[in-house]
Parts: structure tokens; sequence; C-alpha cells
């Protein structure tokens, strides 16, 4: 793993801040600050932002092209842990919900996802911040209307092509080959969090219209598992949408299980996998009669898919073996 910090001038107008690199250990902070990070495969960005708006630090977190993917999770956790307890001013933590656009890039997206958790429960008697998520097109949208650019684009580039021409005329200084797109998109994220602040106002709100749709049940004790057994979904998600990405979605114990499919679906044609714990949603256990799966696993995994596209050939809920490991 390699890092660069890049500190911006402070007690300056952000669109006339300008920046040089410092070591992690010259950080330092003097107002109190959201850490926003937005995590891939291959590079993570963190920015530290002001709750006056200011920009104090963007962070670029690498991983070298042959590092084991559980050692750069354990070297990313390290750093973070060390800034978290090193800077008492750091409060809020926001994290981009992943779109998994490359499924066999799965499992690496959501085993770094737990790292921030695990540090605040690891170092509870120390640190106290408080932990969201808000979703991929939830922030760009918001800041692409804070920006006056109209509605999100369609596409992956397109939105990363919008996200930074927004970001550099707030910040001309950005506008450098060093600062990566991971970086630009924790500041995106940080600065709609900021604006907006309520996670309920974070969280999207689609309006529900109904479809019918197919889904087969997995169990498994973590995302780790359940990813190892999914594979590249070859033969339980369409052919065509193998290479197109996937929808993940934990439940959140109060919402209902259909709506958050119609809602997660709303305007994607994507696999879903919906998370939940196997302890909760006893009425969805018995309407699909998944008690053996339930059961024998902490967690159940729906795979859903909208009847409306082309089929996936199945003729029922069906589950296999696989399905069934504890």
């Amino acid at each position: 793993m390699k890092y660069n910090v890049k500190e911006f001038t402070k007690n300056v107008m952000n669109n006339q801040k300008t920046w040089r690199y410092v070591g992690v250990d010259d950080i330092k902070l003097d107002v109190a600050c959201s850490v926003n990070i937005d995590a891939s495969t291959t590079n993570t960005g963190v920015s530290l932002l002001g709750y006056n708006k200011e920009l104090m630090y963007l962070i670029s977190i690498e991983r070298e092209p042959k590092e084991n993917p559980v050692a750069y999770k354990l070297e990313y956790k390290d750093f973070m842990k060390k800034l978290l307890l090193k800077h008492q001013m750091l409060g809020n933590i926001w994290y981009e919900e992943h779109f998994v656009q490359y499924i066999d890039a799965a499992k690496m997206l959501y085993m770094l996802r737990s790292t921030l958790e695990e540090i605040l429960i690891e170092e509870k008697d120390k640190l106290c911040n408080q932990y969201r998520e808000i979703s991929n097109k939830k922030w760009k949208s918001l800041l692409l209307a804070i920006c006056g650019k109209g509605k999100c684009p369609i596409g992956s580039e397109l939105e990363k092509k919008a996200v930074r021409e927004c970001l550099i005329e707030a910040i001309p200084s950005l506008n450098h080959p060093d600062v990566t797109q991971d970086e630009l998109d924790s500041l995106g994220v940080g600065f709609v969090t900021t604006i907006y602040g309520d996670s309920v106002e974070l969280e999207s709100k689609k309006k529900i219209t109904k479809f019918k749709f197919e889904t087969q049940f997995w169990g498994a004790d973590d995302d780790d598992e359940f990813f190892d057994n999914f594979g590249d979904g070859a033969g339980y998600i369409p052919k065509r949408l193998l290479d197109k990405g996937l929808i993940f979605y934990e439940l959140n114990n109060r919402e209902k299980f259909a709506n958050a499919i119609y809602r997660q679906l709303a305007d994607e044609d994507l696999p879903l996998v919906l998370k939940f714990s196997s302890k909760k949603y006893g009425a969805v256990i018995l309407e699909y009669n998944i008690h053996e799966v339930a059961n024998t696993n902490e967690f159940v995994y729906a795979i859903v898919n909208r009847k409306n596209r082309k089929s996936w050939g199945w003729e029922q809920i069906w589950l296999t073996e696989n399905m069934l490991q504890c």
C-alpha cells in the first residue's frame, strides 16, 4: 500500500486554495472535520472537510499492483485507525455505498466496507465517531444540483466527468493529474453531507412502482462467504448482465422486503443482492419456505431479478446445496 496526503491552504476560500504534499504525521486540524470515503479495489479516496465546508486534506490510499487484497485491507485499516485515534477533531464518517460494476471485485469491496465499523467497535472506548453510508447515485445527484449541472447523467464515465467538472469549478487547484477520481468522489460526498447533514434526507426515496420479480436465496455467515460461493454470478444472473455490475443492499430490519426490492430496482436493469439477518423477517422466511437457510446461517442473501426482463430461465424459486451451506 502507498498513500499521499495533500494539505490545502487553511483559512482561505475554497476557490482560492492551493495544496502541497505532506506526510501523514504532518496532518494538523484546528477545526472539526468530517471524514468522507470513496473506496475501490485499487485506490481509496479520503477527504477531511471542515463543517464550515472548508477543504483541509485529500488522501489517496493506493493498492500496489500485486498487493494481496487482504494485506491491503489490513494496511488501510491500520492507517485509518491511527488517523482517527490521533485526531479527535474528526467527527462524522461518511462512506459511499458500493456500486459493484464488476462482480469479481465484489468480495474485496465488501471486505473494505466493514473496515471503519470494525475500527469503531474495536476502539469504542476511545472513539465516538458516527458512521453513515450514502448511496452513490444520491450524493452525485445532489452535488450536481448544487453545482447547477442539472440531472445526474447516465453512465459511469459521464458521471465521473460531471463530478470532476463540478468540483474543479469550486476549487480550481483540483485540476491536477495527481488528484484522483476517488479523492474527488470522497470530496463530493463530503460537500453533500455537510450541506444536507441529516441522514434521513440523504436516503434515496424512490416512488414505489410494483413489478414481478424472481428470487433465489442463499445463506452465509458473512459477505466474504457469500461472495466466495456466488463467484462471478454465472448461472445465477443473466449472461447479458454478468459484466454490468450488481446492486448490494442490506435491509435495516424496518423496511418491507418487497418495498426494498421495488425501490432498489426502480430505475436499474441490474441484479440485486438483498441481505438480511436470519433472525429477522420471519414472514419472508415463511413465505418463501427458507427455514433451513435461515436456521443454519447468520444472514440470508436474496438474489433478485425483475421478471419483465429477459427470463433467467428459472421455473420457480429454488435452492442449491451451496445455498444451504453454513
